[in-house]
């Protein structure tokens, strides 16, 4: 939760899964992309048997939008996006928040691994205890910081041309205006307007002249 940013964030989720998850057992962590058509790792730990990248539909937990168990007793259920190879005892648990499918954690182990954890009825729902918490805690602070993330862009980005605006300007200029104060250096600022705008606009209309500003934003980036 005190994460600053996704990128962040991932790098504690796996270390706090791994500590969680005895030695033996691995996984990673796939989040769904903006376009909702592909689900990408962003961090594992141990051998993970699921791909880096796959569809939400070869999924079944995030098909059925519960956890999922994939294993020697049900192979027709076994998620198509698990190495087809691999013969672990794997555990999907989707993660969701808010209304939103964020993605996916696959925490996998072979059968002697498991066993060695203890086979009992008591086992196996300790375990599955221990990995729907995970999810719903990993699922709220992913959530929290996208929302945070989006926020943020958009009170310093421009919605048209998804270029910095005045309060980032406000921000930086402060900032970098301190540091040129203590390194005793100079501090240039570049100013760019786009000539004439205002005929451009009246004569070929607003839809083109927000055509032009997106052209402009590339040319100059």
């Amino acid at each position: 939760q005190s994460c600053h940013s996704l990128e962040e964030s991932y790098k504690f989720i796996e270390h706090g899964l791994q500590k969680l998850f005895p030695h033996g057992i691995g996984g990673s962590v796939c989040l769904t992309s903006s376009s909702r058509n592909l689900v990408e790792s962003v961090c594992s730990w141990g051998e993970p048997a699921s791909a880096t990248v796959f569809s939400p539909e070869e999924c079944w937990a995030l098909r059925r939008g519960r956890l999922h168990r994939s294993d020697e007793k049900s192979p027709v259920l076994r998620c198509p996006h698990l190495s087809a190879n691999s013969t672990d005892r794997v555990l999907c648990i989707p993660l969701a928040a808010q209304g939103e499918t964020l993605g996916v954690i696959s925490i996998n182990a072979s059968p002697e691994v498991v066993d060695n954890q203890g086979n009992t009825e008591a086992d196996a729902a300790a375990r599955l205890a221990a990995a729907e918490r995970a999810g719903q805690q990993i699922s709220l602070a992913l959530a929290n910081l996208q929302l945070r993330e989006t926020l943020r862009n958009q009170s310093i980005r421009d919605a048209l041309t998804g270029l910095y605006n005045r309060r980032y300007m406000e921000e930086s200029l402060a900032r970098e205006l301190h540091r040129a104060k203590r390194k005793k250096s100079a501090l240039a600022i570049l100013m760019i307007d786009v000539d004439h705008f205002k005929r451009f606009n009246d004569t070929m209309g607003h839809e083109t002249g927000h055509l032009l500003l997106r052209k402009d934003r590339k040319s100059v980036v």
